[in-house]
């Protein structure tokens, strides 16, 4: 099973009292959700995560920002409509948020590692596991 991962941004928990409109995925990276119709004017997906933890399910939105395509300005994948997610888990600056699939079950999973939580082992990815890394972003096998 496949992850993705990425430590929590002020930008990402809204502690920069700007507004937001998601958080921001690495096009290399929109391969990990369900695909979309680039014909459309920003297309998007809901998609709901288990969040196996805490015993909740958890619907976001997947959104490619493709208006640049119809004479905008934006080009970008956007995961929107975490905000309540974030603030019941009281998500802070510098925990990890994971994201996997699970293809055997056919279901996608979130999980939420509390950085006071992580082990030296968990902070530094194993050289094996890690297959990648773009911007923030990690993908785990």
């Amino acid at each position: 099973m496949k992850k993705i991962r990425k430590q929590l941004s002020r930008n990402d928990i809204g502690l920069n009292g700007t507004h937001q409109s998601g958080m921001l995925i690495p096009r290399s990276l929109s391969f990990f959700f369900p695909s979309l119709n680039d014909n459309e004017k920003n297309p998007r997906a809901k998609i709901i995560f288990s969040d196996i933890k805490n015993q909740k399910f958890w619907c976001f939105n997947f959104i490619h920002y493709n208006n640049k395509l119809f004479g905008g300005t934006r080009f970008e994948y956007r995961l929107t409509r975490m905000t309540e997610y974030l603030r019941y888990l009281k998500a802070k600056e510098q925990d990890i948020i994971e994201f996997s699939y699970d293809s055997v079950n056919d279901c996608y999973l979130v999980n939420l590692i509390r950085n006071e939580n992580l082990s030296q082992e968990d902070n530094i990815t194993k050289r094996g596991d890690r297959i990648f890394q773009v911007s923030d972003w990690e993908v785990i096998n």
